[in-house]
């Protein structure tokens, strides 16, 4: 696989750093957002504490 990658020309490769990533993640997070809080209890924690914070 990572041969695979490095024939991509550089203008197709994903970027490794932080904000790529975090710019990357945040919508398929956020669509699945329900899915993952089905099966992680720390997302469900998570969003209830943000939830309860938000309503005071």
């Amino acid at each position: 696989m990572e041969d695979r990658l490095k024939a991509l020309p550089l203008a197709q490769r994903i970027k490794k750093t932080k904000r790529d990533y975090q710019r990357r993640a945040a919508p398929a997070v956020a669509q699945h957002w329900g899915d993952i809080r089905a099966c992680c209890e720390q997302a469900e924690r998570f969003h209830q504490a943000v939830a309860e914070a938000l309503l005071q």
